[in-house]
């Protein structure tokens, strides 16, 4: 299935599935951001109450990002590659904690209300923050946010579509 708002897109890899090689016996779901990157998830692969946590389903989709700065072919042999590792379940990315502070600050509330709440340093928030962001190769937390916004309308569409 491919989730995208892009439907030359959806065609484009419709047509690459249909010409490659792929195991028709995967669950595979296909996010497409329109920001240059597709997501490939394997919902079979994830702990049933992980579903329900967004971020650490973007950072387990990131681990499957494939740009679309490459030719067909080029397309094909990294979604082949992907699709290969499929296999691994994949341990969560994030800590709870990582992910608190991720949600929090996504939601807007500040550094010190979060600390204040948690009963913990600020400094330890920015830790958090830092960790989570090295884990997922992101430079900063709004190129993270402007990101995660764009996979995560898709997601809801997919997730209630499905419910």
């Amino acid at each position: 299935m491919i989730i995208t708002e892009n439907s030359y897109f959806e065609i484009g890899l419709k047509e690459v599935l249909k010409n490659g090689f792929l195991p028709s016996n995967l669950n595979i779901k296909y996010f497409y951001t329109g920001h240059g990157s597709v997501y490939v998830f394997f919902p079979d692969k994830i702990k049933p109450n992980l579903f329900v946590e967004p971020i650490q389903i973007f950072a387990i989709c990131r681990k499957n990002k494939i740009s679309m700065n490459l030719n067909t072919n080029d397309f094909a042999d990294e979604l082949m590659e992907v699709i290969g590792n499929s296999h691994f379940i994949p341990k969560p990315p994030l800590t709870m904690r990582e992910l608190l502070v991720l949600d929090n600050l996504c939601k807007g509330i500040s550094s010190k209300s979060i600390s204040k709440f948690l009963n913990i340093e600020e400094k330890t928030i920015s830790s958090h923050k830092n960790n989570a962001l090295n884990k997922l190769s992101m430079e900063s937390f709004s190129s993270f946010h402007m990101e995660f916004r764009s996979w995560c309308k898709l997601w809801f569409k997919f997730k209630f579509r499905f419910k």
